[in-house]
């Protein structure tokens, strides 16, 4: 995996940037309230996901990324950790009326980008 590319992760799966050390685990979704595809919502709702990250060898924990209609400031769709930030795009699949959606079956696109020095 490289720094501003999109990669896709599907529950348990992990990748490894090795220009920086990196490896990003994707543990579990701990929110999922979108809408489901069919229904008539009050909000939108979101999606938030649970990744493991280690930098050079060491465990730095377990950060949350989240997507769609916020009900909390602390949730976002990206994590910076040091001079990288975790940008979660988008978590499939989609709700659907009348069906739920098993764990083996999420994925999670994300992307990493280094931050500008200052």
């Amino acid at each position: 995996m490289e720094l501003d590319k999109h990669f896709v992760l599907a529950m348990g799966e992990q990748v490894q940037l090795i220009s920086e050390d990196l490896t990003i685990e994707f543990l579990s979704i701990s929110t999922d309230s979108r809408c489901p595809t069919g229904m008539q919502c009050f909000i939108a709702g979101w999606v938030t996901v649970v990744v493991l990250i280690h930098k050079d060898g060491d465990r730095l924990g377990e950060f949350t990324l989240s997507n769609g209609d916020l009900v909390d400031e602390s949730d976002a769709a990206e994590r910076q950790i040091g001079n990288l930030t975790i940008h979660l795009l988008s978590v499939h699949p989609y709700p659907q009326a009348q069906s739920s959606i098993q764990d083996k079956d999420y994925t999670a696109e994300l992307s990493i980008t280094a931050n500008p020095l200052p």
